[in-house]
Protein backbone atom coordinates (compact mmCIF):
# COMPACT_ATOMS: atom_id res chain seq x y z
CA UNK A 1 0.00 0.00 0.00
CA UNK A 2 1.70 2.84 -0.89
CA UNK A 3 1.10 6.70 1.38
CA UNK A 4 -1.14 9.06 -0.39
CA UNK A 5 -0.40 12.60 -0.22
CA UNK A 6 -2.78 15.84 0.88
CA UNK A 7 -2.93 16.52 -3.09
CA UNK A 8 -3.56 12.21 -3.84
CA UNK A 9 -7.11 13.44 -1.43
CA UNK A 10 -8.28 15.83 -3.28
CA UNK A 11 -8.26 14.87 -6.61
CA UNK A 12 -10.20 11.91 -5.82
CA UNK A 13 -12.33 13.90 -3.62
CA UNK A 14 -12.79 16.21 -6.95
CA UNK A 15 -13.35 13.15 -8.49
CA UNK A 16 -16.22 12.35 -6.15
CA UNK A 17 -17.74 15.73 -5.91
CA UNK A 18 -18.12 15.65 -9.95
CA UNK A 19 -19.82 11.73 -9.76
CA UNK A 20 -21.40 11.57 -6.63
CA UNK A 21 -22.32 15.50 -5.72
CA UNK A 22 -21.35 16.48 -2.37
CA UNK A 23 -23.31 13.60 -0.13
CA UNK A 24 -20.55 11.50 -2.06
CA UNK A 25 -17.83 12.67 0.00
CA UNK A 26 -17.44 10.79 3.18
CA UNK A 27 -14.24 8.78 4.53
CA UNK A 28 -14.93 5.64 3.58
CA UNK A 29 -15.97 6.39 -0.16
CA UNK A 30 -12.58 7.84 0.04
CA UNK A 31 -10.35 5.53 1.62
CA UNK A 32 -12.04 3.14 -0.48
CA UNK A 33 -11.23 4.86 -3.27
CA UNK A 34 -7.33 5.13 -2.74
CA UNK A 35 -6.89 1.81 -1.42
CA UNK A 36 -5.99 3.05 2.41
CA UNK A 37 -7.51 3.28 5.65
CA UNK A 38 -9.38 5.69 7.51
CA UNK A 39 -6.03 6.25 9.31
CA UNK A 40 -4.38 7.37 6.33
CA UNK A 41 -7.42 10.17 6.30
CA UNK A 42 -6.67 11.48 9.58
CA UNK A 43 -2.50 11.33 9.38
CA UNK A 44 -3.23 14.19 7.10
CA UNK A 45 -6.61 15.99 8.72
CA UNK A 46 -8.21 16.24 11.59
CA UNK A 47 -11.57 15.48 10.53
CA UNK A 48 -14.14 15.81 7.73
CA UNK A 49 -15.08 19.74 8.00
CA UNK A 50 -11.17 20.49 8.39
CA UNK A 51 -10.49 18.27 5.33
CA UNK A 52 -14.09 20.08 3.04
CA UNK A 53 -12.53 23.50 4.11
CA UNK A 54 -8.51 22.18 2.95
CA UNK A 55 -10.62 21.41 -0.47
CA UNK A 56 -12.19 24.65 -0.53
CA UNK A 57 -9.32 26.30 -0.63
CA UNK A 58 -7.70 24.65 -2.89
CA UNK A 59 -10.43 25.15 -5.04
CA UNK A 60 -10.13 29.19 -4.53
CA UNK A 61 -6.23 28.79 -4.89
CA UNK A 62 -6.57 27.02 -8.43
CA UNK A 63 -9.60 28.72 -9.68
CA UNK A 64 -7.84 32.00 -9.07
CA UNK A 65 -4.48 32.59 -8.17
CA UNK A 66 -3.78 29.77 -10.32
CA UNK A 67 -5.83 30.94 -13.32
CA UNK A 68 -4.30 34.66 -12.97
CA UNK A 69 -0.95 33.37 -12.44
CA UNK A 70 -1.36 31.03 -16.08
CA UNK A 71 -3.33 34.60 -17.81
CA UNK A 72 -0.14 36.88 -16.56
CA UNK A 73 2.06 35.38 -18.91
CA UNK A 74 0.05 37.55 -22.07
CA UNK A 75 2.30 40.62 -22.52
CA UNK A 76 -0.56 42.85 -23.42
CA UNK A 77 -3.90 43.00 -21.84
CA UNK A 78 -5.49 41.87 -24.99
CA UNK A 79 -2.83 38.87 -24.99
CA UNK A 80 -4.15 38.04 -21.55
CA UNK A 81 -7.68 38.46 -21.96
CA UNK A 82 -7.54 35.99 -25.55
CA UNK A 83 -5.61 33.58 -22.58
CA UNK A 84 -8.28 33.71 -20.40
CA UNK A 85 -11.03 33.08 -22.85
CA UNK A 86 -8.55 30.00 -24.09
CA UNK A 87 -9.28 28.73 -20.86
CA UNK A 88 -12.68 30.16 -19.74
CA UNK A 89 -14.14 28.28 -23.44
CA UNK A 90 -13.43 24.83 -21.68
CA UNK A 91 -16.53 23.75 -19.75
CA UNK A 92 -14.76 22.05 -16.08
CA UNK A 93 -16.79 19.61 -14.36
CA UNK A 94 -15.25 20.99 -11.43
CA UNK A 95 -16.60 24.32 -11.52
CA UNK A 96 -20.33 23.16 -11.58
CA UNK A 97 -19.94 21.12 -8.92
CA UNK A 98 -18.63 23.06 -6.86
CA UNK A 99 -21.49 25.39 -7.80
CA UNK A 100 -23.39 23.11 -6.72
CA UNK A 101 -21.98 21.96 -2.92
CA UNK A 102 -22.22 25.59 -2.69
CA UNK A 103 -26.26 25.70 -2.73
CA UNK A 104 -26.19 23.45 0.06
CA UNK A 105 -23.53 24.23 2.20
CA UNK A 106 -22.79 27.83 3.31
CA UNK A 107 -18.88 27.56 3.79
CA UNK A 108 -18.86 26.45 0.14
CA UNK A 109 -21.25 29.07 -0.37
CA UNK A 110 -18.71 31.87 1.08
CA UNK A 111 -16.16 30.68 -0.49
CA UNK A 112 -17.53 30.62 -3.90
CA UNK A 113 -18.46 34.60 -3.32
CA UNK A 114 -14.71 35.04 -2.91
CA UNK A 115 -13.78 33.05 -6.09
CA UNK A 116 -16.83 35.09 -8.05
CA UNK A 117 -15.38 38.09 -6.50
CA UNK A 118 -11.83 37.79 -7.44
CA UNK A 119 -12.66 36.78 -10.89
CA UNK A 120 -15.19 39.53 -11.39
CA UNK A 121 -12.43 41.92 -9.87
CA UNK A 122 -9.32 40.91 -12.36
CA UNK A 123 -11.54 40.34 -15.33
CA UNK A 124 -12.50 44.06 -14.38
CA UNK A 125 -8.90 45.45 -14.48
CA UNK A 126 -8.12 43.38 -17.71
CA UNK A 127 -10.97 45.61 -19.61
CA UNK A 128 -9.84 49.08 -17.86
CA UNK A 129 -6.25 48.06 -19.08
CA UNK A 130 -8.13 47.41 -22.72
CA UNK A 131 -9.13 51.05 -22.25
CA UNK A 132 -12.46 50.75 -21.22
CA UNK A 133 -13.81 53.20 -18.65
CA UNK A 134 -15.05 52.10 -14.76
CA UNK A 135 -18.49 51.50 -15.98
CA UNK A 136 -18.43 50.01 -19.09
CA UNK A 137 -15.22 47.66 -17.83
CA UNK A 138 -17.82 46.71 -14.94
CA UNK A 139 -20.85 45.46 -17.35
CA UNK A 140 -18.08 44.38 -19.36
CA UNK A 141 -17.01 41.64 -16.76
CA UNK A 142 -20.64 40.70 -15.62
CA UNK A 143 -21.37 40.01 -19.25
CA UNK A 144 -17.80 38.19 -19.73
CA UNK A 145 -18.25 36.24 -16.13
CA UNK A 146 -22.04 35.68 -17.02
CA UNK A 147 -21.34 33.87 -20.34
CA UNK A 148 -18.47 31.70 -18.59
CA UNK A 149 -20.63 30.41 -15.74
CA UNK A 150 -24.05 30.45 -18.08
CA UNK A 151 -22.96 28.09 -20.59
CA UNK A 152 -21.49 25.51 -18.12
CA UNK A 153 -25.07 25.26 -16.74
CA UNK A 154 -27.10 25.07 -19.64
CA UNK A 155 -27.95 21.31 -20.68
CA UNK A 156 -26.23 20.40 -22.48
CA UNK A 157 -23.61 22.67 -21.70
CA UNK A 158 -21.95 24.91 -24.99
CA UNK A 159 -19.04 23.62 -26.11
CA UNK A 160 -15.71 25.56 -26.74
CA UNK A 161 -16.30 26.31 -30.23
CA UNK A 162 -19.65 28.08 -29.23
CA UNK A 163 -17.99 29.68 -26.27
CA UNK A 164 -15.39 31.14 -28.00
CA UNK A 165 -17.63 32.21 -30.48
CA UNK A 166 -19.73 33.72 -27.41
CA UNK A 167 -16.61 35.89 -26.46
CA UNK A 168 -15.96 36.77 -29.72
CA UNK A 169 -18.91 38.51 -30.22
CA UNK A 170 -18.47 40.30 -26.40
CA UNK A 171 -15.08 41.67 -28.09
CA UNK A 172 -17.04 43.11 -30.99
CA UNK A 173 -19.86 44.66 -28.69
CA UNK A 174 -17.35 45.74 -26.52
CA UNK A 175 -15.03 47.22 -29.25
CA UNK A 176 -12.09 45.57 -28.14
CA UNK A 177 -9.24 44.95 -30.42
CA UNK A 178 -5.77 43.91 -30.84
CA UNK A 179 -3.90 46.44 -29.45
CA UNK A 180 -0.52 46.46 -31.68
Amino acid sequence: MTRKTKFDWMTVTMEVLIVDGVDGITIEALTKRLGVTKGSFYHHFADMPTFRQEMLALCLHESTTGVIERVEIGATPYEKLMILTGLASSIDPREVAIRAWALRDSTAHATLIEIDARRMAYVTQLYRDLGLDEDAAARTSRLYYSVFIGGQHMMPPLNTPQMLEIFATLRRLAGIEPIS
